[in-house]
């Protein structure tokens, strides 16, 4: 049976001193660059390591009590290869180089190779982790920006259909003209034409708008301008709502689910608009009757965490809630937002950081 050895019986068996050290929350332990040597042994706490690149911090790791973070530099001088910074405060016991230093000079020359190389392995692995970091955070800036120039557009069409001009005296008009409204509001936001005609497309697309064609002319209405503003409060909720569930996005599955659960009303007679209550056993049964396939419960929970349906757990039968049409329309503004998401519209980087901060 193997034994496992504790760092105090290490310590022990080797005869080295350490040093207890602690470090308050947000202290940095060491920067990237910096002569390394030292080693930390973390017994309470949590250790971010990252690295900077173009003025952009990388998350490589995150370290708790019981690992040890310097290995890499401790037999070898190297330089630090990235930097560590408390996210809590913080218990270290340190192995100061200088107190083993005869230990190290008595590792044969063939095993200190060995070391080295083994060092270099891990500099490249963390190189290629770190730089594949980097571009999923390019990527994800990306989907972001593009999610929010989305509701940049929703929020310009409504104000802008307040200002354009009308035939019959109404405010806003019945009918806004797309051509025209593209124009305007690329010159007020700062984008290209076509990416707003791209975004009002995909809301056409999900139904949020219909364009009605007269010749040449492509005109929205009115009625559109509520669908786009409530496309925008969505947004605003999930966006927290997604972080709180670790970014648990729904898939094509769950909008099955959805769908599945929308159309119960009209199964059994319902307003869409009324609130419906039932069981869980028996929302199984109407959804195994209006959708094919069987029900997911994690989507349905998961729908839960988002408040598109309510579970009240305080009976012994559980029951669910929820309004047929708030279900349909939920569908609608996430498939649009999973469309936006994963666009093809390209964004200038200043064009990036500016609708970060929208």
């Amino acid at each position: 049976m193997a034994k496992i050895i504790s760092f105090q019986s290490m310590k022990s068996d080797l005869d080295f001193k350490t040093e207890k050290v602690d470090f308050s929350k947000d202290s940095v332990l060491f920067q990237e660059g910096d002569t390394g040597g030292d080693l930390f042994f973390l017994k309470k706490g949590l250790i971010e390591i990252y690295q900077i690149r173009d003025e952009e911090e990388i998350i490589l790791a995150q370290i708790g009590p019981g690992e040890v973070i310097g290995s890499l530099t401790f037999l070898t001088d190297e330089k630090r290869f990235a930097s560590a910074r408390a996210l809590t405060d913080i218990e270290t016991e340190v192995v100061y180089q200088k107190n083993v230093s005869g230990l190290i000079k008595s590792i044969p020359p063939w095993l200190e190779t060995v070391i080295k190389d083994f060092v270099l392995r891990i500099q490249h692995m963390n190189r290629k982790y770190r730089d594949a970091r980097k571009l999923i955070s390019k990527y994800d800036a990306q989907k972001r920006s593009r999610l929010n120039l989305s509701k940049q557009v929703a929020n310009g069409v409504n104000v802008m259909a307040y200002m354009m001009p009308s035939t019959n005296d109404s405010n806003p008009p019945d009918k806004i003209e797309l051509s025209f409204l593209c124009a305007r509001l690329a010159k007020i936001i700062g984008q290209k034409e076509q990416n707003i005609m791209q975004i009002l497309k995909v809301f056409e697309q999900v139904d949020l708008i219909k364009v009605e064609r007269k010749g040449a002319q492509k005109l929205i209405s009115e009625n559109d301008l509520l669908s786009l503003q409530n496309y925008v409060e969505y947004i605003n909720q999930t966006n927290i709502l997604y972080q709180r569930s670790n970014n648990q996005l729904l898939n094509s599955d769950d909008h099955r689910v959805l769908l599945g659960i929308s159309k119960i009303a009209k199964f059994l007679n319902y307003d869409p608009y009324t609130r419906v209550e039932m069981s869980l056993d028996r929302l199984e049964d109407c959804f195994n009757k209006v959708q094919v396939g069987s029900i997911n419960w994690p989507t349905v929970f998961k729908a839960e965490k988002l408040l598109v349906v309510e579970i009240d757990k305080s009976e012994k039968t559980k029951i669910i809630k929820f309004k047929p049409i708030e279900v349909a329309r939920f569908i609608q503004y996430d498939i649009a937002r999973q469309r936006f998401e994963n666009s093809n519209i390209e964004l200038e980087e200043a064009q990036i950081q500016s609708l970060l901060a929208y």
